[in-house]
């Protein structure tokens, strides 16, 4: 490990300056952790939204780096300001980054919270005499990483806590209040309160609202309704298409339907499943054409 870096809220980065028996330490700490993460046995998926890993797989996902993080990756630039005990007590950092310079950098990533710091007179150390508490403040390195990104490439396991210490904005899009009406309008679909399907609408169902949009999927109302019954969510059929709920759990209910997140066991046809996480494994095969008499 060349550099540590604190990752702060609004993007920008400080040093971490480190005794040399700080970053021996530190350096090897960080190499296990991350061999931990991305060990020979470490299965990889292409990031595919919607789907969360099991404990010995990551995601993957083709992504450049902020560019205040970017440029630290040979050298030091010498405008970045170093970590001090009065910044990292008003201006705590959202995350840090261990980097490896070079012409192959990686950076290794540990998001932080308040259980990262030692506060004044919060902690105490051991000693003969009677444990004490110390007047400084520091930092807890956590015995996980995050992410790791090498390559070109982001190694994680959980998208949410990613998006703690990096803008993920780009790749995790949701849909807008064009979107929804995008979406909504036509023949399959009713909105009697567009205002209320917009500020109902969460970021959770914005999302998926985006991956159906960019799915291209199109919709029946009886379909609808009939997986509506399946499933046991209440939809309302008016004039041949379905009224679009306007309150927050029941458009969340309402948007797992056309997000297809109920799967029927493959084993017991009987049993339906909601499932938060998926990941297509194959695509149905193409319909037979009929022949003709």
């Amino acid at each position: 490990m060349d550099l540590l870096l604190a990752l702060q809220r609004n993007g920008a980065v400080r040093e971490v300056r480190l005794s040399a028996r700080a970053r021996t330490a530190l350096t090897f700490t960080i190499d296990a952790l991350a061999s931990r993460l991305l060990h020979a046995d470490t299965e990889q998926h292409e990031y595919e939204p919607g789907f969360t890993p099991e404990e010995d797989g990551v995601l993957v996902l083709k992504i450049e780096l902020p560019e205040p993080l970017w440029r630290c990756r040979q050298t030091l630039p010498n405008d970045v300001e170093a970590v001090t005990e009065k910044t990292l007590t008003d201006e705590p950092p959202v995350g840090l980054v261990a980097v490896d310079t070079g012409r192959a950098p990686r950076f290794v990533f540990q998001a932080v919270d308040s259980r990262n710091f030692l506060r004044q007179s919060r902690a105490l150390f051991f000693n003969p005499r009677g444990f004490d508490v110390d007047d400084r403040v520091g930092l807890v390195i956590a015995d996980r990483i995050d992410a790791v990104h090498k390559g070109g490439q982001l190694h994680f396991r959980s998208e949410f806590t990613v998006r703690r210490f990096l803008d993920m904005g780009p790749h995790f899009r949701g849909a807008t209040d064009e979107d929804l009406r995008t979406f909504f309008v036509g023949k399959t679909f009713a909105v009697d309160d567009w205002k209320g399907l917009e500020s109902a609408a969460s970021d959770v169902v914005r999302r998926k609202l985006h991956q159906v949009l960019a799915s291209g999927s199109k919709f029946e109302p009886s379909r609808v309704h009939a997986v509506a019954q399946r499933v046991g969510v209440q939809v309302e059929v008016r004039g041949g298409r379905i009224v679009v709920p306007t309150t927050r759990k029941a458009l969340a209910d309402f948007v797992r339907i056309v997000h297809d997140d109920f799967l029927e066991s493959m084993f017991e046809g009987k049993r339906v499943y909601l499932t938060t996480s998926k990941k297509s494994v194959s695509r149905p095969p193409p319909a037979r054409a009929r022949k003709q008499p």
